[in-house]
């Protein structure tokens, strides 16, 4: 068994006029292959992906007749074209991956953040229950790294309000005060990310030996 993955949405006209559809039909064109011909002929012998997932929390969505997780990219390995979509679960039994968007990567390398597995796509249609191996699924959904994990999230919420108490305190007292090389004091945006968070969690303040704080 492999995981089903579910067109409908790629197929719809509407689709051809975003963004992402205008790319994916334009490549398409480039290699002279229809969308259907490139679904039924060419991706199913891929058997190798890289997948990430750009949710910031890991954790089961439900709606009226499904569970799902969302936002997981998934590129056959030695392409440019990757899938976005979610892992389905409905009610009646069925599981399937939904793929509500195709981009066009600027690499066929492995990224940092994506995992590799192994498995074979299956293309789900109306006629028959669509059930895909959950072990497979279930991997992929507990083994593809987060962003960030809960404990991160919280510090970063946490220092975010930090930070603004600092800057509004810092420039309220900051007036025009001078150096002792009679040098103004520069205000410099440091731009924020995890690996910044980190190095203010140990020093709030941070000296690049330019009298920049």
């Amino acid at each position: 068994m492999g995981v089903f993955f579910d067109f409908s949405e790629i197929y719809k006209d509407e689709y051809k006029k975003r963004i992402a559809g205008t790319s994916i039909y334009k490549y398409l064109d480039e290699i002279n292959v229809d969308l259907n011909s490139f679904i039924k002929e060419f991706l199913v012998l891929e058997n190798t992906f890289f997948v990430a997932c750009s949710s910031l929390e890991r954790r089961l969505l439900k709606d009226i007749n499904f569970d799902y997780y969302k936002n997981f990219f998934i590129r056959p390995k030695g392409q440019i074209y990757q899938f976005v979509g979610d892992f389905i679960i409905t009610k009646d039994g069925e599981s399937y991956y939904k793929v509500k968007d195709i981009y066009i990567n600027d690499s066929k390398e492995i990224k940092k953040y994506e995992k590799e597995f192994s498995f074979e796509i299956k293309i789900k249609n109306d006629y028959k229950k669509s059930i895909s191996d959950m072990k497979v699924v279930r991997s992929i959904i507990n083994d593809t790294v987060n962003v960030y994990d809960y404990h991160c999230l919280d510090f970063v919420r946490d220092f975010d309000s930090y930070l603004e108490f600092e800057k509004r305190h810092f420039l309220k007292k900051l007036g025009f005060y001078k150096t002792l090389g009679f040098k103004v004091i520069e205000l410099k945006e440091i731009k924020r990310n995890l690996n910044v968070c980190k190095k203010y969690e140990a020093s709030t303040y941070f000296d690049d030996g330019n009298n920049y704080l």
